[in-house]
């Protein structure tokens, strides 16, 4: 692994006191920070004699290197969306190089689009021409939840020049893929004109642009009228008119690819004589924390006789909709952040759950566990996840713990808290 990284991008730098010895000069040596910037330092002091003096002129300076990469990360990300990751190549070299740039899937957080299974880096050949910049990314799909960390190393002259840096993104909750369908019967036996206003149920924080719609409409075969098909259909949404003609030996689709998300209603004229059938699917997204819950999660946080251990206490039970109704298939996941860690051992079942653990899964370096359940009912069950603390981090992410049923994976619930007070 390339090294050292650069961590340290900090806004705001060297707040420190200091006595001024009678000869009136102190020297301060410090370290600059990673960031690639100008910066400005000034300062006051306080004197019992003289009163409050201020720095007349502020000292500037640049800290910069002759080859370095910046980024233009974003400070949040959904997990599973495919992002682009943009950086930049600068040199302050008189002549061109060819630069290799490689990410690095740290603890298989990520997964690379375009590169089979998970691999553990990818890396980029640029060109980077004298006393100039060149542009360079990547595509990634973000596997953990919480926090991903972003690895990069460019080098030129085989590594003899090279900048290497790390960072943390904020990964949010995913986007659930919700299925929906309509269908409308219709049926008469003298020539007229039908209209149908066809509601599409989404959810009002879908952030959707636009909503795919597929339409089609066909001759009932299950009416109990026995009519000659013949008619028009035509469908309506905002300005747009799609329109098709139907009889007993034929059906077609009417193609909508897609309707604005604020579009609430489609109208369905049907023209002349004849019985058929409107089936209306649509689909949209709709993020984990704007679903309803339908697990009851609690989370206690409990004491250990050591300050590099906490344990989290977790009980969850089904809430169903009618008596019947369980989960199948039910798998909670726990995600704490970089510089903490969890092994196998560290899920505890209690002895009094009803529904035991089917398979316990550690990932990303023991930042994420897996808790599956063969059968979650309306019956309480519970476990505790002891959570080590490896090293601390400067920044402070949240932390999510989340149950879903895997095969209803609408079916969730989803809690956010702070891994940081605990230890």
């Amino acid at each position: 692994m390339p090294g050292p990284y650069r961590t340290e991008f900090w806004e705001s730098w060297l707040w420190q006191t200091l006595t001024i010895p009678p000869s009136g000069r102190y020297a301060l040596e410090v370290t600059v920070p990673h960031s690639t910037t100008s910066w400005c330092i000034t300062g006051f002091s306080i004197d019992p004699k003289y009163g409050l003096g201020i720095v007349k002129k502020r000292i500037t300076f640049s800290a910069a290197k002759i080859f370095f990469i910046l980024d233009h990360l974003p400070r949040t990300i959904k997990r599973y969306e495919t992002v682009s990751l943009h950086f930049t190549l600068l040199s302050s070299i008189g002549e061109e190089f060819e630069a290799n740039v490689t990410m690095f899937n740290a603890m298989n957080q990520m997964h690379f689009i375009g590169r089979p299974g998970a691999v553990a880096k990818d890396t980029k050949t640029v060109s980077v021409p004298p006393n100039s910049d060149a542009p360079v990314l990547f595509l990634i799909k973000a596997m953990k939840l919480g926090e991903l960390e972003i690895r990069v190393n460019a080098s030129i002259m085989q590594g003899v020049i090279s900048d290497s840096f790390k960072k943390i993104i904020v990964v949010l909750p995913e986007d659930v893929l919700l299925l929906k369908s309509q269908r409308i019967h219709f049926d008469d036996d003298t020539p007229s004109n039908q209209s149908f206003d066809i509601p599409l149920f989404i959810d009002e924080t879908s952030k959707d642009d636009a909503i795919p719609v597929d339409l089609t409409v066909y001759p009932d075969q299950q009416s109990l009228k026995d009519l000659q098909n013949n008619y028009n259909v035509s469908i309506f949404h905002d300005t747009i008119e799609k329109s098709m003609h139907v009889n007993s030996d034929f059906n077609e689709n009417i193609t909508i690819k897609s309707v604005p998300n604020n579009t609430r209603t489609l109208t369905a004229i049907v023209k002349s004589l004849g019985s058929g059938v409107i089936q209306i699917n649509w689909q949209y997204r709709l993020n984990l924390m704007h679903f309803m819950p339908r697990f009851d999660l609690q989370l206690t946080k409990l004491t250990t006789p050591s300050e590099w251990m906490k344990e989290l206490f977790i009980c969850l039970s089904f809430i169903p909709e009618d008596r019947d109704d369980h989960s199948n298939g039910t798998l909670v996941e726990v995600s704490i952040p970089i510089g903490y860690s969890m092994e196998n051992h560290s899920v505890v079942e209690l002895k009094t759950t009803i529904n035991p653990i089917s398979r316990i899964e550690i990932l990303h370096g023991g930042t994420t566990v897996l808790v599956h359940y063969n059968h979650i009912g309306n019956e309480t069950n519970c476990f505790s996840v002891f959570v080590y603390r490896r090293f601390k981090m400067r920044e402070r992410h949240p932390s999510y713990i989340k149950v879903q049923d895997t095969y209803r994976p609408e079916l969730n619930a989803i809690i956010m808290f702070d891994c940081h007070e605990l230890i």
